[in-house]
């Protein structure tokens, strides 16, 4: 304000100054337009200048100093712009929930060009184009999105594995997610992104390489952990077995390879230990799983693994049963081991001691396995009669 008084003095000043210059040489100057003519001191126009343009920069000031005066009119104004846009987002997210894709992908991508904070428009653009199975433009604006807000780039790279994942797009998922992950290796919605995309391609390689990372930032409850661990450890070995059942001792390899890296807390683990019992199994192998149904039963005593263990193609069934008679005294009242017991005694041909074990299961807890067995034995016993009731037992 005191910069402006001053300026207007000077202003002043000079005036008076030019004026009395042309009270004491008014000079002299001749316009002619046509038939008229205008005849006047040459001061005159040069006053004249110099107060319109006074005028002009004094109106300039007065009404950038009075900005407040007019700022309802532009706020106004603002508001009336701020809200048409909020209108068009909000009919553009309508849209987007009623399902009408294209309607909110067209609205959206439209509101996204002249908004100030464009992220979420596409944002939930891009999730529109993905609903229509329209990829590459959904892709396309995410990277415009990126273009916007490069600060972001790590929030939108995780709304494209989402959609991703959600859209079956698994080869463009992993890449996303591979090139993520190490830019937040402790984020835990990428961890859980990568596990869901894992199980989703059943990429159990990838899982497996992560395993120790979901461990160490303690994504999940140590229940969930070890759900993952004997989901990965269960499929690799299924899926080696599958891919190299033409190569039996290329299988056998890999197979024990896996079994020996997978975590010590799964040693012990009954459900794993029977899926590796059953690759044993059909690679040929009685007497490694034997030997490894023999190791587990030391350190923990399962029925399952038992009754897995009496089904196994020994090379020496009697050997076989002699080795399980040795647990009799401490699981003498176990239905399940007296099963398993009473089929090594048929298959080493004791058909006595076959019936008797067999008879004490049922005793305990009746059951069609046993029925089976029993039914076997008096077969082969000629006991047809007999054979003939435990057969209808079994299918009543």
């Amino acid at each position: 304000m005191r910069k402006f008084f001053i300026i207007c003095l000077a202003l002043i000043v000079s005036l008076v100054l030019v004026i009395s210059q042309a009270i004491n040489d008014p000079g002299y100057i001749l316009i002619s337009v046509g038939s008229y003519q205008i005849e006047t001191s040459i001061w005159l126009p040069v006053i004249g200048i110099v107060v319109a343009l006074l005028l002009i920069w004094v109106l300039r000031e007065i009404l950038a100093t009075l900005g407040d005066a007019v700022s309802p009119v532009t706020r106004w104004r603002s508001t009336a712009r701020h809200n048409r846009k909020n209108r068009k987002f909000s009919q553009g997210q309508i849209e987007l929930a009623l399902g009408n894709w294209s309607n909110a992908k067209k609205i959206l991508t439209a509101s996204a060009k002249t908004a100030e904070a464009p992220l979420m428009l596409y944002l939930s653009a891009a999730q529109a184009a993905y609903q229509l199975d329209s990829f590459d433009e959904g892709n396309a604006l995410l990277e415009q999105a990126r273009k916007e807000m490069p600060d972001a780039s790590v929030a939108i790279a995780i709304r494209q594995a989402e959609l991703q994942l959600k859209h079956k797009q698994l080869a463009a998922c992993r890449e996303t997610l591979i090139q993520l992950q190490p830019r937040q290796p402790k984020n835990a919605h990428i961890l859980e992104l990568l596990t869901e995309f894992c199980i989703a391609a059943k990429d159990w390689d990838l899982l497996e390489l992560n395993l120790p990372t979901l461990a160490k930032h303690g994504l999940h409850s140590a229940e969930r952990q070890k759900e993952l661990e004997q989901l990965t450890y269960s499929r690799l070995l299924d899926q080696t077995l599958q891919t190299h059942k033409d190569e039996l001792v290329v299988a056998l390899e890999k197979i024990k390879v896996i079994w020996k890296r997978k975590p010590k807390s799964l040693n012990q683990d009954v459900s794993l230990f029977l899926v590796y019992l059953n690759c044993l199994t059909k690679l040929v192998q009685p007497q490694l799983a034997e030997k490894a149904c023999n190791d587990f039963l030391k350190k923990q005593w399962d029925d399952r693994i038992v009754l897995a263990y009496s089904k196994l193609a020994s090379s020496d069934p009697a050997r076989q049963f002699k080795h399980a008679q040795s647990w009799y005294k401490r699981h003498q009242e176990n239905a399940p081991f007296l099963l398993a017991l009473g089929r090594l005694a048929r298959r080493a041909e004791q058909w006595d001691k076959a019936a008797e074990y067999l008879n004490a299961s049922f005793a305990i807890t009746p059951g069609k396995e046993v029925d089976g067995e029993l039914a076997l034995i008096s077969m082969h016993l000629g006991e047809h009669q007999k054979a003939n009731d435990y057969f209808q037992r079994l299918v009543s």
